[in-house]
């Protein structure tokens, strides 16, 4: 397809595509034949004129003649210093959607464009992706994530729930279920991953009573040849699948977007500190004991909670140590005082705990820190500094 494209459009406007990249399903080596579509940016050798949005248009056509049904071969086509800056600055340009040819559009000139390029992007021609200089910036993509589980999702949501029936279909599930784990693990990690990568972070860290719900979207997604019937949910029949993708919907969502600040737990014993070792979906790393500060709670409060439901210790709080971000959000972080116990791993993490989704509390020197990728990236400094470690 891809090289289909290339031959067609550099007969009809030889020079015209500098460079072609992919990203999507296909940057993170998660293709699927029959559901995944091929998602492009093209490199022009400058500002299409009239002549050259003709020719672009009829490649296309030839390659969606050749492709009737799927995949898609969707993208957007960009000079190379529209993408060493924010997409927002972007004119509009020629896109691709669905075999739709746009002269002039905004498809995909957004902030998951240019990070998915940036980081997980595959080079047909041109210059390599990590000499492109792509414009990133994580703010901006946590914000635009927000938004758009704030507004697109958010709308998607009251058409399920106002139309279970038509949403039990099993092409809602992948999309609906898949498309809003998938922010929030951005916003949870500040990480992007696939749709397939979303269902698996969705059925290790998620309540197990979306488990069900999850397996049944990723069955859609990644066998689309299954036969519905022997899907999780059906072929769709009942409006069972409807209304649970509503409940998980709205569930992501709030989550995601009252996910509030962090309160965090720091205990030393001697040179050393409690972290919590983590192994999720094949990444290796660890934190320290903390979370999100309850509704009427304190952030010392919380800290002395967390720790507890995470470690069974009991503790107060000394004194603040720092305060810093962690995924957006703002953390505060507190030296523990008067530490009771023997760490013991408890509460949600301990239910949780598993192959896919491990934690493992352990007694971390800072020269340790490095080789256990200890979170947020600044602790690393930052702890042995403060607490002469």
């Amino acid at each position: 397809m891809v090289d289909l494209f290339l031959t067609e459009i550099d007969e009809r406007a030889p020079g015209l595509v500098e460079g072609l990249y992919l990203h999507g399903s296909l940057g993170f080596g998660e293709y699927h034949p029959g559901r995944s579509d091929v998602d492009f940016v093209a490199v022009l050798s400058g500002r299409a004129s009239a002549a050259d949005l003709a020719a672009l248009r009829a490649a296309h056509a030839t390659v969606a003649a050749a492709y009737p049904e799927t995949p898609h071969l969707d993208g957007i086509h960009v000079l190379a210093e529209d993408l060493r800056r924010p997409p927002a600055d972007c004119p509009d340009v020629p896109t691709v959607h669905e075999k739709r040819f746009s002269p002039a559009g905004r498809f995909e000139l957004n902030p998951v464009t240019w990070h998915g390029l940036a980081e997980h992007g595959l080079t047909v021609r041109g210059t390599p992706i990590s000499e492109l200089g792509v414009w990133t910036d994580d703010g901006i993509l946590r914000d635009f994530t927000r938004a758009n589980l704030d507004t697109y999702w958010r709308g998607k949501l009251e058409e399920v729930t106002a139309d279970p029936a038509g949403a039990s279909a099993p092409w809602a599930s992948e999309w609906c279920v898949l498309g809003v784990a998938r922010l929030h693990h951005l916003l949870a990690l500040a990480a992007m991953t696939s749709k397939s990568g979303a269902g698996r972070y969705a059925r290790a860290t998620f309540d197990p009573r979306w488990r069900p719900l999850v397996e049944d979207a990723l069955a859609v997604r990644e066998t689309p040849d299954r036969p519905l019937e022997s899907l999780p949910y059906g072929d769709g029949t009942d409006q069972r699948r409807g209304r649970d993708i509503a409940a998980f919907m709205a569930w992501v969502i709030d989550d995601a977007l009252t996910r509030g600040p962090r309160a965090v737990a720091v205990v030393q014993r001697g040179r050393e500190v409690l972290v919590i070792k983590r192994h999720l979906l094949g990444r290796d790393y660890a934190v320290l004991p903390g979370g999100s500060v309850e509704p009427g709670e304190s952030f010392e409060e919380a800290a002395v909670r967390e720790l507890w439901e995470e470690s069974t210790l009991r503790a107060r709080v000394d004194r603040q140590l720092l305060v810093a971000e962690h995924n957006g959000r703002e953390a505060r972080y507190f030296v523990m005082a008067d530490v009771e116990g023997t760490p013991t791993m408890s509460g949600p993490e301990l239910e949780a705990h598993g192959p896919d989704n491990s934690y493992e509390l352990m007694w971390a020197s800072a020269d340790e820190f490095d080789r256990l990728a200890l979170q947020p990236h600044h602790l690393r400094l930052d702890l042995p500094a403060l607490l002469q470690l």
